[in-house]
């Protein structure tokens, strides 16, 4: 594997995700085993790619989206997806795969009066799936969307990649013109009042246990549509499945202007993030006065 050195003289750290994942790639990063790519990308800070060679991000053109599930086809197929979802969560937690120790302040969501954008860590394919189980159990009757990778949505294989298309989720793309259906779609969300799910650290390391800085888009998409942020993070148990704790934080409410509202809104969120996990549910119940403190 190259070192630092290296990668500033190729000019690494110019280059685009993509451009990144593909050197990493043809230098035989992903043949490393997961702690030596974690190790690695910790010495260079580069948090927000994945330890996991996930397949290439084919462009998503406009006419093969379909975000709010507008066609009749697509209808369909998203509530198979969703039945289908239920059922493998359900079947996970029965197995004793999946496990939701305890959920920690469900009512900042509950008493919602719009729609918002739910922020969590990721360091598990669970993580998304148990935030939007413990939604439904509280009785929340929003519809939940989830951001996802342009390569999930385009080139994921098996039923995997089935569920990325079909499932309420959201690809990013690198065309504009995409993106400005992504965009539209998100307005018309937020707008009905439901709640979409964005993992900000963007790059998912597997069971990895320090929080990792955040990109900002979900602060920009909240900032604006005019919703607040729902800050929530993971917390699991030392064991063989997935114990989670689940802690969903006071809602972080956009202010008038602009350009410091998505810088506040992503201290506040990160203030909160770097926290000792041991600490966090003293640190989610005092988070305005956080905000205050950093304004």
């Amino acid at each position: 594997m190259v070192n630092i050195n290296k990668l500033k003289e190729c000019g690494f750290f110019e280059m685009n995700i993509n451009q990144q994942i593909e050197f990493l790639r043809n230098n035989n990063f992903f043949d490393l085993s997961n702690e030596s790519k974690i190790k690695f990308l910790e010495e260079i800070g580069l948090f927000y790619l994945d330890i996991n060679d996930d397949p290439p991000n084919i462009p998503l053109e406009p006419e093969n989206v379909d975000y709010l599930k507008e066609k009749p086809l697509n209808a369909k197929k998203n509530q198979i997806s969703n039945t289908w979802k239920e059922s493998f969560v359900n079947g996970a937690i029965k197995r004793g795969i999946l496990k939701i120790n305890s959920v920690n302040g469900i009512e900042n969501i509950r008493n919602l009066k719009s729609g918002a954008i739910i922020t969590v860590n990721h360091f598990n394919p669970f993580d998304t799936f148990a935030i939007e189980k413990v939604i439904r159990d509280a009785g929340i009757e929003r519809k939940v969307y989830k951001v996802i990778r342009e390569g999930n949505y385009t080139n994921f294989p098996g039923k995997i990649g089935l569920y990325f298309k079909n499932d309420n989720t959201l690809p990013l793309s690198q065309l504009p013109e995409t993106m400005e259906l992504f965009d539209e779609a998100l307005e018309m969300i937020l707008e009905n009042g439901d709640l979409i799910i964005v993992c900000p650290e963007q790059s998912m390391w597997l069971d990895y246990k320090q929080p990792k800085p955040f990109k900002y888009g979900a602060f920009k998409w909240a900032t604006l549509n005019n919703v607040p942020v729902i800050p929530t993070f993971i917390t699991r148990e030392e064991t063989e499945s997935q114990d989670y704790n689940i802690n969903i934080g006071k809602p972080i409410i956009p202010d008038k202007n602009v350009t410091p509202k998505i810088t506040t809104m992503l201290r506040g969120n990160n203030r909160l993030k770097i926290i000792p996990y041991t600490d966090i549910n003293e640190i989610i119940n005092n988070l305005e006065n956080i905000l205050k403190e950093e304004d």
